[in-house]
C-alpha cells in the first residue's frame, strides 16, 4: 500500500519513512552552520563531537542526540565535503569526489591500512601534490580530482548539498530522493497503461512479488510435501517454471502460433 503506483502500490507513504527526512533539517543545521555560539553547538559538540562520525554508533545517549543521528543518517547520502585544506576529510571514508566515498567504489582497492588518512596529506602549499596522489590512486582518478576540485587555504573544509534546493525544503528533497532510490524497476508503469483486467493485473503483481501459490512456494511454507509440477514435468513448480518452462504452457503457445498469433521468444 505504501509503494508508488508504478511499483504496484497505492502511493500511501508510511509515517516511519518520513521520520529521517524530517529530522535531516536539524542535522544539516548542526553540520553546516557550525556556529560555535549557537545553543545547539554549545550543548552537543563538546559531549558528542562531529555528527557524521557517530551516526552508525548505537551507544546510549540523549533523545535529542538520537534525533540528530537519525537525521544525519538520512542526510549523509546527499552531502559531500568541499575541500579547503583537507584537515577534516578522510580520503577513503568521506564523500568528497562526486557522490560516493572512495571505499564504496567497486573498482577501487584501498592501498593502505584502515587508519585515518586525510586529504591534507595530498595538498602542498595550497595545490595538489600530484606525485603523492599517484602513489595511492590511478591516473584516471587523479585527473578527475585535478579537473573538478580546487583546494584552498581560506577557511576550513565545509559540507555542501548534492541536491538542488530550488525553493523547496530540505526535508522534502531528501524524502523524494529516498523514495526514488528505494526501487529501480519501474515495471508497473506499463502495466497500468495496459488497462488489464483486474484479475490479470493481480496475477502480474503476484508474479513480480513472488506471490504465486506454486508447489515450491507451498512446500517452503510447509503446507505440502511435494514441490513437483502437477503436469508431469518432473521438475519443481516455481515461478520461472510456471511462467516460461512448463511444457503445457509451451503447447498452448505453440497452438496459438499456428493460429497466426506470434509471441516473442516462441
Amino acid at each position: 500500500m505504501c509503494l508508488p503506483t508504478k511499483w504496484g502500490g497505492r502511493a500511501l507513504h508510511s509515517c516511519s519513512t518520513k521520520v529521517g527526512p524530517l529530522r535531516s533539517k536539524l542535522a544539516w543545521k548542526y553540520i553546516y552552520i557550525y556556529d560555535k555560539d549557537s545553543f545547539l553547538h554549545k550543548v552537543f559538540f563538546p559531549k558528542y563531537g562531529y555528527l557524521l562520525d557517530k551516526v552508525d554508533l548505537e551507544n546510549s545517549s540523549s533523545n535529542s542526540w538520537k534525533i540528530l543521528k537519525i537525521g544525519g543518517n538520512s542526510l549523509r547520502p546527499f552531502i559531500r565535503w568541499r575541500v579547503a585544506n583537507g584537515n577534516d576529510i578522510d580520503v577513503f571514508k568521506d564523500t568528497w569526489i562526486l557522490e560516493k566515498c572512495i571505499n564504496k567504489w567497486p573498482t577501487f582497492i584501498t592501498p593502505i591500512d584502515d587508519s585515518r588518512f586525510l586529504v591534507s596529506n595530498l595538498i602542498e602549499n595550497g595545490s595538489w601534490n600530484v606525485e603523492q596522489m599517484r602513489r595511492i590512486m590511478g591516473e584516471d582518478l587523479v585527473n578527475l580530482i585535478l579537473q573538478t576540485i580546487n583546494p584552498g587555504d581560506q577557511g576550513g573544509d565545509k559540507m555542501e548539498l548534492l541536491l538542488q534546493v530550488n525553493g523547496r525544503s530540505l526535508s522534502s528533497m531528501v524524502f523524494e530522493n529516498l523514495v526514488n532510490h528505494t526501487l529501480s524497476d519501474h515495471y508497473w508503469s506499463w502495466i497500468n497503461k495496459a488497462k488489464l483486467n483486474p484479475k490479470v493485473e493481480t496475477i502480474w503483481w503476484r508474479i513480480y512479488n513472488n506471490g504465486l501459490p506454486t508447489n515450491e512456494f507451498l512446500e517452503h511454507r510447509r503446507l505440502q510435501r511435494i514441490n513437483l509440477c502437477p503436469r508431469n514435468c518432473n521438475v519443481a513448480e516455481n515461478k520461472d517454471h510456471l511462467t516460461t518452462n512448463c511444457h503445457k504452457l509451451k503447447e498452448v503457445l505453440s497452438q496459438i502460433k499456428e493460429w497466426g498469433i506470434y509471441f516473442q521468444g516462441i
